[in-house]
């Protein structure tokens, strides 16, 4: 039954595109389209309704339509015209629909929305960003934007041009991008349009603009400036286009770009990197993309807490477009085991080999074994919004708390809800609304004698400005909340006059229901708490020192406990005292103060603090995160500020662990890409190459493994890695790689044994130098790597090569030819055991001819090795023995 109600939601869903068909989205017409009982698609339908995800039109027959999001209340309608009407003006852009369009894209999202609609065809815009932070996505949503905005039509197009791959070829871009007639070049028999033209009345979208020349920039500004363009070979024509710009580059475009160019694209905007987004915003992308994979696997998805919780907190180089891999590559590792299943499970063990933990942030403490369904990812998250916050703020009122009462409890539930908020200097003040917001509240505080409460002034930032992104703003209704509305209002005097004073200086729009919050928020900062006879503040030196400390304590307590100052390294104590002086200043009305420093000049600002003798004021120095702990658990016992004070002074020692040092031992490590078998192989090799009793251990080990940095950092912690010997370079930081083929010719033999100098005399080095040339001859390199017959493959390798020096009229040198042997016996041996190859790529529209020649000689001279191991040699490895030939002749 479930999936009939799925079946029915993603039908209505369909038919609510197009509002010509919307008469079918009945009872009757859905039940008779699948063929099952009327009634229970009805019970699907009113479901819906009543969850807000459909529209219910009271005609008859009653019909529903999919609500552009989800609303509040049950949505109903009295015609089929009015539903349309309503549609019509709450259906969200493809702009709109963006993740992070209300928050870490607003700005970014505005600003495009206003090119677009600048008369008479909108402005050039231009997109940075790091790569795979969604810039070719984004030029494509501004299309789609445009064409359901009607823009532009909807046959118009939308042209992409790389740029990247007319970087040394700026002839190819000018005929490309402005078209060429007849005769204009060899090869040009007949007329062509050019992409400026084929864009004409639609979007032009050049990526990585930074890539054209100087020439090709000055040729589109100039194109930019009026539309008209030559043909490439007609300069007595002209041409016209009229089409829309939007630009990408992932370079500085200040130091890639044309200034001539740069000042004609007045919008620039820069797409913020995955790691710089806020934790719901990459949740959302996470779930996009699963549900994007359910859809091609047709299954449900679950993950667990501990996998979202690491693509949430890893860092990714590639930005969204690397996650958007690893989630598919995850995908497919768990279809891999669960062919079967009726539901796809994925874990941390299902990510991709090529994801490290080296990266990873950091793995908050969950339920790790529990799975979630992709359709329930984002659902905890939905308390991240005005509207959340309001109706925790209503259900508070309704408990008819006693009225004087009220705000004292709003209080408590803001100071539960913000344990651990974090606003730096350096946030407020990059921020209009935030310096304009300090310097209200400086203002009132000197006109009105106010004392402001630091915690709620840094809940409005975190809330209200939107730089920081951290909240989404969407309409609240207030059609039955009247009451609660009304009893908020009457315990308000003039905060409610000093907050719309401060939204009109600084063009804050605001709806209803936030205008109502940020009031509230303003009493409760604006007010004098009889609570707070203590303060309780940390002082320390550093960028997030002290605020670091202040909110970790706070979160682990429970509680807002500590405020926090932090101090440049060079201010003097004087400059100290004045800040801690004027923080003491707002809050007159205290009884005791606990002052925790850091080190130095702070320990000596007590003599220059303002605080009269009838306070009591504690000063406690060397403060860490576990003194702060020690502190905040005794003010929550209530505990009195003097015996605070002594019981720290009792409490914190000094623990002090030492180990002494063990000499590592000195290792060589054999690896093969062919598997841990053929490492083992060559193991043995070394050790035959080396004295019975040399005290270097050799050891083999997975290829893969041994590319894992997290691998690598366990083992240098018993072993000295001296250099690694394989057939396939890991990429270990810091550590020689020297590759089996090399030694076959002799190369790089002195080097090894000049590595090991400073463990053998000279007499035995020459004898581990003789040993290595011997054992890594081909033919006993090939009888101990491959689990093929070494003699029968060598020969028919051996064949095959004289074959392709036949067609192709060459003689290769011995060396070459021995490279090759071993590199094609190892290349088979590992097509079939099918372990991983690197990723094929289609070379077939780039190849040059020669290749073309070569590659078809190639799979000539090698049809019997092929046939015989039922193998297929890919295109990939066989440019790489084109290469290899190319370099050595």
């Amino acid at each position: 039954m479930s999936n009939l109600r799925e079946k029915v939601y993603k039908l209505v869903e369909k038919n609510t595109e197009n509002s010509e068909v919307w008469h079918q989205n009945n009872a009757k017409k859905i039940a008779d389209h699948f063929n099952c009982s009327r009634n229970l698609v009805s019970q699907y339908l009113n479901e819906y309704w009543e969850k807000g995800v459909f529209g219910k039109i009271v005609s008859r027959p009653v019909l529903f339509f999919k609500l552009p999001q989800v609303e509040i209340n049950a949505k109903t309608f009295k015609s089929l015209h009015a539903a349309k009407v309503w549609n019509s003006s709450h259906s969200v852009s493809p702009l709109d629909a963006i993740i992070g369009s209300e928050r870490s894209l607003y700005q970014i999202i505005s600003q495009i929305k206003a090119a677009i609609q600048y008369p008479p065809h909108g402005l050039p815009i231009l997109i940075t960003g790091e790569t795979g932070t969604g810039k070719s996505y984004l030029a494509q949503v501004i299309y789609k934007h445009l064409q359901k905005m009607k823009f532009i039509a909807k046959t118009a197009k939308f042209v992409s041009v790389n740029c990247s791959e007319y970087s040394n070829n700026p002839e190819l871009f000018l005929s490309n991008f402005f078209g060429y007639v007849k005769g204009a070049f060899t090869g040009a028999t007949q007329n062509n349009k050019g992409l400026a033209e084929i864009a004409d009345g639609g979007v032009l979208f050049l990526d990585e603009i930074h890539s054209l020349s100087k020439e090709c920039q000055e040729k589109l500004f100039q194109f930019m400036d009026t539309g008209n363009f030559h043909r490439l070979g007609d300069n007595e024509h002209w041409f016209k286009s009229n089409c829309r710009f939007v630009f990408a580059t992932s370079e500085n475009p200040e130091r890639k770009i044309l200034p001539t160019l740069l000042r004609r694209i007045p919008v620039k905007v820069f797409l913020p990197a995955f790691n710089k987004r806020s934790e719901q915003e990459k949740k959302e992308l996470i779930q996009f993309f699963l549900k994007n994979e359910q859809k091609k696997i047709g299954k449900k998805i679950n993950v667990t807490n501990n996998l979202v919780n690491f693509l949430v907190h890893y860092t990714f180089k590639g930005n969204v477009g690397d996650l958007k891999n690893v989630i598919q590559l995850s995908c497919a590792n768990a279809l891999i085991q669960q062919v079967e299943e009726n539901e796809l499970k994925i874990t941390l063990m299902e990510l991709p080999e090529k994801v490290g933990f080296k990266n990873y942030n950091e793995l908050k403490n969950t339920n790790n074994s529990r799975f979630i369904a992709v359709s329930n990812l984002t659902k905890n998250d939905q308390k991240n919004s005005i509207e959340h916050i309001i109706t925790d703020l209503y259900t508070i009122d309704i408990k008819k708390k006693p009225s004087e009462k009220l705000f004292d409890c709003y209080q408590k539930y803001f100071k539960k809800r913000f344990i651990n908020i974090s606003i730096s200097d350096s946030e407020t003040l990059n921020s209009f609304f935030g310096l304009k917001f300090q310097q209200f509240t400086r203002h009132i505080e000197d006109d009105y004698k106010i004392s402001v409460d630091t915690f709620f002034y840094k809940i409005i930032l975190y809330l209200f400005d939107k730089n920081n992104y951290h909240y989404e703003f969407k309409e609240v209704d207030f059609q039955k909340w009247s009451d609660f509305k009304n009893d908020v209002n009457q315990y308000l005097g003039y905060e409610v006059g000093l907050v719309r004073e401060f939204k009109n200086e600084v063009d804050l729009t605001s709806n209803e229901g936030e205008e109502l919050l940020f009031i509230i928020l303003f009493k409760l900062m604006v007010e004098e708490h009889k609570s707070q006879k203590r303060l309780s503040l940390i002082v320390a030196h550093g960028a997030n020192t002290a605020s670091s400390i202040a909110q970790t304590v706070n979160t682990m307590v429970g509680d807002y406990i500590f405020d926090a100052i932090d101090m440049p390294l060079d201010v003097t104590s004087k400059e100290i005292a004045l800040r801690v002086n004027n923080y003491l200043n707002k809050r007159k009305s205290f009884t005791d103060l606990l002052l925790l420093v850091d080190m130095g000049s702070l320990e000596k600002i007590s003599s220059q603090l303002e605080i009269s003798n009838n306070k009591n004021f504690a000063l406690i120095t060397n403060v860490s995160t576990g003194i702060a702990l020690d502190v905040a658990n005794q003010i929550k016992l209530k505990i009195d500020t003097a015996s605070i004070a002594q019981n720290v002074k009792k409490n914190q020692t000094i623990e002090v662990f030492f180990q002494k040092s063990v000499k590592k031992q000195d290792m060589i490590v054999c690896t093969c890409e062919s598997g841990l078998g053929t490492a083992t192989k060559l193991k043995q090799i070394m050790v035959k190459s080396f004295p019975k009793n040399s005290k270097i251990v050799i050891d083999s080990f997975d290829y893969y493994s041994i590319a894992k940095e997290n691998y690598i950092s366990e083992l240098r912690k018993n072993y000295n890695i001296l250099f690694i010997v394989g057939t396939l370079d890991p990429q270990v930081k810091g550590v020689t790689f020297f590759s089996i083929e090399d030694l076959i010719l002799g190369i790089n033999v002195k080097k090894i044994t000049n590595k090991l100098a400073v463990y053998f005399d000279q007499k035995q080095l020459e004898t581990i130098n003789n040993n290595i040339l011997r054992n890594f001859s081909l033919t006993n390199l090939t009888d101990q790597l491959t689990i093929l017959n070494p003699t029968k493959l060598l020969e028919q390798v051996t064949d095959a090569i004289y074959i392709l020096q036949t067609k192709l009229n060459l003689s290769l040198k011995n060396n070459t030819c021995f490279g090759l042997y071993i590199h094609i016996c190892c290349l088979i041996e590992r097509l079939v055991m099918q372990k991983g190859m690197a990723d094929e790529i289609n070379l077939s529209k780039t190849s040059s001819n020669e290749f073309k020649n070569f590659y078809k000689a190639f799979k000539n001279s090698f049809t019997v090795v092929e046939q015989y191991y039922s193998v297929e040699i890919p295109e990939i490895e066989v440019k790489y023995v084109y290469d290899y030939i190319k370099e050595a002749c």
